[in-house]
């Protein structure tokens, strides 16, 4: 943000990205979700 906002910044664009963003999954991960899934079945 332009330091000559007066808006409060609490987070920082990264921040706000990790909050809102789209996760990002390792192959581990994005496997072991797909392997609970199945194992509910």
């Amino acid at each position: 943000m332009p330091s000559d906002s007066h808006r409060l910044s609490i987070l920082t664009a990264e921040e706000i990205e990790d909050l809102y963003g789209f996760p990002r999954f390792t192959d581990e991960d994005r496997h072991q979700s797909i392997s609970r899934v199945w194992a509910t079945k």
